[in-house]
């Protein structure tokens, strides 16, 4: 590296003398020295550094508490231990809380730099491909004020279709007290999101087998079972499952709950689309109103293309929804609720038990709209002209 390495040093206040040393070397730049505990995350994850060097010679909680929590919020950091003996707990417990890189006291100062330098380009070197495959890739969010508008039905059978068109998807349920992808796609049991957060680490390996793989060719998180266990999955969990996966998937669909909680609003702030299902009902325009009313003032309304269900349900036309919502639905999809019941109770999503379907159709005429394949104009035939 012709760079200088900017690094922060983390050791107990006895070691901190003996790891500055160490970095006093030419081609580090040693930014700052902190004691390797919690209450020092927040300072730590603010410095401007492309490496954490931590001395210790037995990792305790509180510096495995600290080297964890700077994983989960800087991806873009590399975490160094240097330590007298790396036997085989201590090694564990390094992996563990997500460092990537363990050097030892008996190495010579050469030796120590450079495998400092090696650790951040291999966490550079990850973060470049994984821009490269996050190009192409898309994250869409579904979302509704209500339940029962046809949104997780939307989801499932765009994700279906997206699969049928070669992409590579995954699914994830991010209704978290009361999800039910996994009826829809006759998932009898399977891991959970709730379980993974417990994870320490959220790598792709570990992400991956938490997934469901459906035969249909989607790859399903599912979540919690309970409504209960909702609480384990924190927005910094979601989060982080959302980069790792759009580093792996051509398009990662979120089912969303039909609330703004927390995980929703990341979800619409992460999303390159949210498409918000809506339904040709008067209460349910009115709802739609105010929560697209709350997305603009939060400033997460760009992204929002607005998607009408049930089409030919009710006596409320395309114009009275551009009316009420002051916007065109960019697709619409007809009112078929024999189908859509039948599917959901077989467990076999729409476009693959009845193909022949105008709703099948729609799904993946759907599906060919979001990938760029047809213009929206083209797929108005499902609204009532009126």
């Amino acid at each position: 590296m012709n760079k200088q390495l900017k690094v922060l040093a983390a050791a107990s206040l006895e070691n901190s003398l003996t790891l500055e040393s160490l970095l006093n070397r030419e081609g580090i730049n040693r930014m700052a020295t902190i004691v390797p505990e919690p209450d020092n995350v927040d300072r730590a994850a603010s410095l401007p550094v492309d490496a954490v060097v931590l001395l210790s010679p037995s990792l305790t909680e509180e510096e495995c508490a600290f080297i964890e929590a700077l994983y989960m919020t800087r991806e873009r950091l590399a975490l160094v231990l240097i330590c007298e003996r790396p036997e085989g707990e201590l090694m564990a417990r390094a992996m563990n809380c997500g460092i990537s890189r363990v050097l030892t006291l008996s190495m010579t100062p050469e030796a120590i730099t450079a495998g400092i330098e090696e650790a951040v380009l291999k966490v550079r070197n990850r973060q470049e491909s994984a821009s490269v495959r996050e190009f192409d890739s898309r994250l869409i969010s579904i979302f509704s004020t209500k339940g029962g508008s046809g949104k997780t039905t939307i989801a499932v059978n765009l994700a279906v279709a997206m699969a049928r068109l070669g992409k590579r998807v995954v699914l994830v349920d991010l209704d978290l007290q009361f999800g039910d992808v996994g009826v829809f796609l006759n998932v009898s049991r399977s891991d959970t999101i709730s379980e993974l957060a417990g994870e320490p680490q959220l790598s792709a390996s570990v992400i991956n087998s938490y997934l469901y793989h459906h035969s249909s060719g989607v790859d399903v998180l599912l979540a919690p079972l309970s409504p209960e266990m909702a609480e384990l999955v924190k927005t910094e969990h979601v989060d982080r499952i959302l980069t790792v996966l759009r580093a792996e998937y051509d398009a990662v669909i979120c089912d969303l709950a039909p609330s703004l909680d927390d995980t929703a609003l990341l979800a619409v702030d992460r999303s390159d689309v949210t498409y918000f299902v809506t339904n040709p009902e008067v209460s349910v325009l009115k709802n739609t109103h105010t929560c697209l009313n709350v997305l603009k003032t939060l400033h997460l309304s760009d992204a929002i293309r607005l998607v009408l269900n049930k089409e030919g349900d009710a006596f409320v036309s395309r114009r009275d929804v551009r009316t009420a919502l002051e916007q065109e639905p960019v697709f619409g999809f007809p009112c078929d609720a024999k189908t859509s019941a039948c599917a959901i109770n077989r467990g076999i999503p729409v476009v693959l038990s009845y193909p022949k379907t105008k709703l099948a159709r729609a799904f993946a005429d759907f599906a060919a709209y979001d990938a760029g394949l047809t213009h929206p104009k083209e797929k108005r035939s499902f609204f009532r002209k009126k």
